[in-house]
């Protein structure tokens, strides 16, 4: 191709990857495109499941001592400079990582990063100051991180076939109204955070799986 037509391609391809990802669908809304009204539905969800915003250190350790956060599991890479502190999650989340990742791990045979998943209003304060595009700790927008229901996947090192599942996975559950996904554009990261009713879709589907493998 000469240097027109490879522009041209290029253009051509990112009209299609905005239609498909980016735009909402006319059926559900769903969209992979960060927005102010996507925050703002994210916070009202973690309200209505009761989720706090976790306030210090003491209250994140209480948190992890009773099984209120569980470790991110093994069907995921974690960023190795993400400190131990930090690499928990809420139970749903915990349960969308195990089953994202091993679907993943089984169909392309290693695992996605996370790179981010617990933080506290000080350790969001302190990112803030050094990252302007993270969001606040206050008011209708601030950060589903300080709940543990969100986490940052890793798109540095995917190959274009594995970004384009799991987008269309993110979509397809976003359309279930079990998570909201938001593919940033100032970081090469998918934003995601799940909600109270994955856990219990989640749980349906093993029941279902249970009784086909069961039935004579």
């Amino acid at each position: 191709f000469n240097r027109k037509e490879v522009v041209m391609r290029r253009h051509l391809n990112l009209i299609l990857f905005s239609a498909l990802f980016l735009l909402p669908s006319a059926a559900s809304g769903a969209s992979l495109l960060g927005t102010t009204a996507a925050l703002v539905y994210q916070n009202k969800r973690a309200d209505e499941a009761g989720w706090i915003r976790i306030p210090n250190d003491k209250k994140l350790q209480e948190m992890k001592d009773c099984s209120e956060l569980l470790p991110i599991p093994g069907t995921v890479r974690v960023n190795p400079e993400l400190d131990q502190k930090w690499r928990w999650v809420l139970p749903v989340t915990a349960y969308f990582l195990g089953d994202i990742g091993l679907e993943f791990r089984e169909r392309f045979g290693w695992e996605f990063q996370v790179n981010s998943g617990v933080r506290t209003i000080p350790r969001q304060i302190e990112i803030s100051r050094r990252n302007l595009n993270a969001v606040p700790v206050k008011g209708p927008r601030r950060s589903l991180h300080l709940t543990g229901s969100t986490v940052d996947i890793a798109k540095i090192g995917l190959k274009p076939e594995e970004l384009m599942w799991l987008r269309l996975k993110f979509l397809q559950l976003e359309e279930m109204g079990l998570i909201d996904a938001t593919e940033e554009r100032h970081q090469a990261v998918f934003h995601v955070t799940v909600f109270p009713e994955y856990e219990g879709e989640t749980l349906r589907a093993v029941r279902q799986n249970s009784v086909q493998t069961t039935e004579p």
